[in-house]
């Protein structure tokens, strides 16, 4: 099992692709996701001419349990990429965050831009503030439909909170009131879901071992998801390119606006038919966008 020693801690690294191909390390969102859903999908296509790396966050699923008195933060993450880059032997990578881990790319390309070639931000999480107040619209609807008057209610003194929400505010307890129908907002087509519900299923690992090292990854990183990505994201000089789905409730018309008025070329590529999981929704499409993109780069 890849697994490389970094940081007094060992992470697991799904390696594919030729090995001179420009690479590019994979930064997983949740918190406490794992690299496994994205690589199962996406792993051999763009191994077709990427050299791509799918890293388990200390603590997940393959990666070493978290050690006693670990100090878990966003600096010791981005930490941990650093020395994996440094273990690999790339003087410097693209990277491609999805998610919360695109708020994690961010941070990581703007404290290390010697590091970060190029960024490619994959329905990117950059301020839940903003993300969290466009989704619990939707969420209000959904939970009058189910009869659920109060939570219904709760989503929208949340969603039209005169200031900026907080970790305090406890989004996700109200998001959460959707039970199984939670994966609408992450889905366009229920048979996508499905077929993230089966691979994991297929995987060989239990929900235990998804499980395991989440709720410490939530714990010390959801609290950074309030703070903006915006102002990191406008100091950015790295070549970058946005990828999200048409429906995904995680970005609103707002941070594609912030997106394209910050950075000195912006590039956008809208999914149509797909939510939360465009790599999975369309993933030949979402293959080909990242690997032209990462042509290009490579080109110039």
């Amino acid at each position: 099992m890849p697994l490389y020693e970094i940081n007094g801690t060992r992470v697991f690294a799904d390696v594919r692709g030729p090995k001179d191909a420009p690479p590019l390390l994979y930064v997983h969102g949740g918190p406490g996701a794992t690299a496994f859903d994205f690589m199962n999908v996406q792993g051999d296509r763009l191994a077709e001419s990427v050299r791509v790396i799918g890293v388990d966050q200390r603590g997940l699923l393959r990666s070493d349990p978290l050690t006693p008195g670990t100090e878990l933060t966003a600096d010791l993450v981005i930490a941990d990429f650093e020395a994996l880059r440094e273990a690999l032997g790339y003087r410097s990578w693209a990277i491609l965050g999805h998610s919360f881990g695109g708020w994690m790319a961010t941070e990581y390309a703007h404290r290390h831009p010697e590091s970060v070639s190029a960024v490619i931000f994959d329905c990117p999480g950059w301020d839940a503030d903003v993300a969290n107040k466009h989704r619990l619209a939707l969420v209000a609807d959904m939970l009058d439909e189910d009869g659920d008057t109060e939570g219904a209610e709760r989503a929208r003194e949340l969603m039209t909170l005169a200031r900026r929400m907080t970790l305090a505010d406890d989004a996700w307890s109200v998001i959460a009131r959707l039970g199984d129908r939670t994966a609408e907002l992450n889905f366009h087509d229920p048979a996508d879901a499905r077929r993230f519900t089966a691979a994991r299923a297929a995987s060989g690992f239990s929900d235990e071992d998804f499980a395991r090292g989440t709720a410490e990854h939530v714990a010390a990183l959801r609290g950074c998801m309030f703070d903006s990505a915006y102002p990191r994201l406008a100091e950015l000089k790295q070549p970058s390119i946005l990828i999200y789905g048409r429906r995904d409730p995680v970005v609103p018309p707002v941070p594609v606006m912030v997106y394209r008025e910050s950075m000195p070329d912006p590039k956008v590529v809208v999914l149509e038919n797909s939510s939360h999981h465009a790599h999975l929704e369309e993933p030949d499409a979402y293959a080909a966008a990242v690997r032209g993109f990462i042509a290009d780069v490579a080109a110039s």
